[in-house]
């Protein structure tokens, strides 16, 4: 199924690389339009983990930081897996298709994921399935993506956070917002998805994942991939605030970290919303200082159509009102800007 909607995207103008949509021919545009205007884009960057079973939502809810018993069809969810020590390990977005479970997650720490979710399973009735060839994913956002799902007729969620709908076997999903609106759409059936996506980008721009990502940053909704794996606490990139989080669900993976880290009041990190204007690129994890001090690392960054850089960044509370610079950069200071959503 991929290929073949692969194919189909390339016969939309995509360049595809590594299996995933780079760019569908300026990403200096795209970035423009991701800002400025209706977007349209694959999410192929994303590897999906069906979990079925009768045991599933037991055992995913023994494993990850939110709690799944609150996820059905009407409802989806941020969520994370964490190390014993309360590390993330990956981040995902989960929502149920019928009796199943789908983990979105970064593909680049699929093939680790995998095979380590696998090792918990043990002799419970649960059942893995990496189905990231045989469903299909696109986002839709801007100010008037609203307005574009329900001229086809589509069941628009609500407008509460990761609010959803499932009707006809197609899944639709209410995502955190910058300054517009932004959906997840998903189905098995590529010939449906294409029809959607040729009506849609009539009047939406299709863009790459790294403009998509952009618009994650701008909402500073961090993506925790192989690079970051084990870096952070979830309360160091937000994750309460996100609803990715829930201190009453019980025990999990991590659990006790955590929670001693919410109840001892001990958070010395949080996740920050900055622009760096510097020509080049800071990496992904780069080190970020205030004058010799550490004062923390660059989540996830990309280019700013304004110009300059856009990047979520963990740093310590204490250094916040300080010039902070990256390391490979130190004559630029980053600019901290104001959240889309309350940290309380």
């Amino acid at each position: 199924m991929m290929q073949q909607w692969q194919d189909f995207l390339q016969t939309q103008g995509a360049i595809i690389e590594a299996g995933q949509v780079n760019h569908f021919g300026s990403q200096d545009d795209e970035r423009q339009q991701a800002v400025n205007g209706n977007v349209l884009a694959d999410f192929s960057q994303f590897a999906v983990i069906k979990a079925s079973g009768s045991e599933a939502q037991t055992f995913l809810q023994g494993q990850l930081t939110n709690d799944i018993r609150q996820v059905i069809p009407s409802k989806a969810q941020l969520s994370a897996w964490c190390s014993p020590k309360g590390r993330m390990l990956v981040s995902f977005y989960i929502c149920q298709r019928h009796d199943d479970y789908y983990l979105f997650l970064p593909k680049d720490s699929m093939e680790a994921v995998f095979k380590r979710l696998k090792m918990f399973v043990l002799r419970a009735d649960v059942q893995l399935e990496d189905v990231s060839d045989k469903i299909v994913c696109m986002g839709v956002a801007g100010q008037n993506s609203t307005q574009l799902l329900q001229n086809l007729e589509l069941a628009i969620p609500e407008s509460e956070l990761f609010a959803s709908t499932l009707r006809e076997g197609l899944t639709i999903i209410n995502l955190p917002a910058g300054s517009s609106p932004r959906y997840w759409i998903i189905h098995d059936d590529v010939e449906l998805m294409q029809t959607l996506w040729t009506k849609l980008s009539a009047s939406a721009t299709p863009i790459g994942r790294d403009a998509w990502e952009l618009l994650d940053i701008l909402a500073a909704v961090p993506t925790i991939n192989t690079k970051l794996s084990e870096e952070f606490v979830p309360q160091m990139t937000n994750w309460q605030a996100l609803g990715g989080l829930n201190f009453k669900k019980g025990c999990y993976t991590g659990q006790e970290v955590v929670a001693r880290m919410k109840y001892l009041g001990s958070l010395k990190r949080r996740m920050y919303l900055a622009k760096l204007d510097v020509d080049n690129t800071p990496e992904v994890g780069e080190k970020l200082l205030a004058n010799t001090d550490n004062a923390g690392q660059v989540v996830n960054v990309q280019p700013h159509p304004d110009g300059g850089y856009a990047l979520l960044a963990v740093l310590k509370i204490a250094l916040e009102n300080e010039a902070i610079h990256c390391e490979s950069m130190p004559d630029k200071t980053l600019q901290i800007q104001d959240l889309p959503y309350n940290l309380e």
